[in-house]
């Protein structure tokens, strides 16, 4: 980012500013931690996480199952992540998992309101959501 400062001389300076990464030690070391594949590292991202992300998935259109498998979906992605080379982080990690969830959760809708989805009446309940969610989605 560069900003154009005015010095006392009225001259314009231009002062480039480097993007510092607005994660902690303590996050820098729970990356590492999930890099290695520390079970209680990953434990802990889903008790800071969770909550929130489910939230998410569950304020929209999606059930709390949806909302269990797209969080392990992008705990993956986020352990994918870590491990590549030249991998950095601006966010911190619960906002950055969040914006994982949310994008993996928009894809799902996508996908589903391009294929259709197929009923099965094994699931009695799961058809019920289904109907009622296509009726939500066409108002």
């Amino acid at each position: 980012m560069v900003l154009i400062h005015r010095n006392q001389q009225g001259l314009n300076i231009f002062v480039k500013i480097i993007h510092r990464k607005m994660i902690n030690d303590n996050e820098h070391n729970l990356l590492d931690l999930v890099r290695r594949g520390d079970a209680k590292a990953i434990e802990a991202l889903y008790r800071a996480s969770y909550h929130q992300c489910a939230k998410y998935v569950t304020n929209n259109k999606g059930s709390a199952e949806d909302a269990q498998d797209i969080f392990q979906e992008a705990i993956i992605v986020l352990f994918k992540k870590v491990r590549e080379p030249n991998f950095e982080i601006a966010a911190n990690v619960p906002s950055f998992l969040y914006g994982i969830v949310r994008n993996l959760w928009l894809k799902k809708l996508r996908d589903h309101q391009k294929q259709g989805l197929v009923l099965t009446l094994d699931d009695p309940d799961k058809t019920i959501r289904w109907w009622k969610w296509m009726k939500a989605s066409k108002k």
